[in-house]
């Protein structure tokens, strides 16, 4: 299975392959003036797009964690319709902060006109370049627009996640790994992933149908970092953090179970299982994916995969051993 690699992100107007400019602060007005004035006033990297946000509507999401926009600032006097790149905007990427400068009397919408989607603003009624920089960039630098929680110590968190080598995440341990674990604990599907700044990236899947890259906001991993222990959520469902906007509820997933993965003390991302049906796993079963999380963490880290008595520590052996049988006789060429 091959997975993207994270791009370097770049500055100015560097675009990723969707059109949509891969920068921290995203500038939409009309007014060119008003914008590199804008630019000019703030640290953060930025880029433009046109005052009608063309193309943001129908633009995949990019798969390089790093091209995705801290926050979108609209030029409501400068802007035909403020709304609408709002709307696009925040569909791409939920996670970005949604900033309105001015025009604060022109953003009254009806439901049909953004699709039935919920568009949350900080508005700032002058449009003074220097009191919107200084927004834009207190969103960025604090976070303030995430809907979820994040962890002090947040920037190390992500930068030890960006740190794992890309020879690691190359190999097929990471899936035979996912897929021993749907083994172990008669799962429906599993992965292993590092969360960063703004997505989930799955490096190790147990099927193919799951995605490659899931925004941050609707990824249970967000929350299981911030665990000590096994994270469980019996019904995905009727969880308020999770019953709306969830991927695992698209794949028709009702209940989970994933350990953090910790690289150097700091929790890089996640060893996720789920099922079909809601349900909490035993004792034993939560033993066993403690267990395999720790040989996700010694295959992200190169460091002697542990070994271990008793019945988790048994099934975990018999398990990754079937999932690599099971690949050779996929793939014949890999013997």
């Amino acid at each position: 299975m091959t997975r993207g690699e994270p791009g370097a992100a770049g500055g100015g107007t560097a675009s990723d392959a969707t059109g949509v400019p891969a920068g921290e602060l995203v500038l939409v007005s009309g007014d060119e003036e008003w914008a590199d004035r804008v630019a000019a006033a703030t640290a953060v990297r930025t880029s433009r797009l046109p005052a009608d946000g063309a193309g943001v509507a129908d633009a995949d999401l990019p798969t390089d964690i790093d091209g995705y926009p801290a926050a979108v600032v609209v030029d409501g006097a400068a802007t035909a319709d403020p709304i609408v790149p709002f709307a696009a905007l925040s569909e791409a990427y939920p996670d970005a902060a949604c900033i309105l400068a001015g025009g604060g009397g022109r953003v009254a919408r009806d439901a049909d006109d953004t699709d039935g989607r919920s568009v949350v603003l900080e508005y700032v009624p002058d449009r003074d370049p220097a009191a919107v920089a200084a927004t834009a960039e207190f969103a960025v630098e604090r976070r303030t627009h995430r809907g979820y929680p994040v962890a002090r110590g947040e920037d190390d968190r992500v930068a030890a996640a960006r740190a794992v080598a890309a020879d690691r995440l190359a190999s097929d341990g990471l899936d035979d790994l996912a897929r021993a674990a749907v083994r172990a604990l008669d799962a429906t599907a599993a992965t292993v992933a590092l969360l960063g700044e703004y997505r989930l990236r799955i490096v190790g899947a147990s099927h193919d149908r799951l995605p490659s890259v899931v925004d941050r906001a609707r990824s249970i991993s967000t929350y299981t970092v911030l665990e000590g222990g096994v994270h469980l959520v019996p019904d995905i469902a009727a969880d308020p953090r999770f019953d709306t906007g969830s991927r695992a509820l698209e794949f028709d997933f009702r209940s989970y179970a994933g350990v953090a993965l910790r690289v150097d003390g700091a929790a890089v991302g996640s060893l996720s299982t789920f099922r079909d049906v809601p349900g909490t796993p035993s004792a034993g079963d939560r033993e066993t994916i403690r267990l395999l999380a720790a040989v996700a963490e010694a295959l992200l880290t190169g460091a002697t995969q542990p070994t271990g008595d008793g019945p988790a520590a048994e099934t975990v052996r018999s398990a990754l051993a079937g999932a690599v049988e099971a690949d050779r006789a996929e793939d014949p060429a890999a013997d």
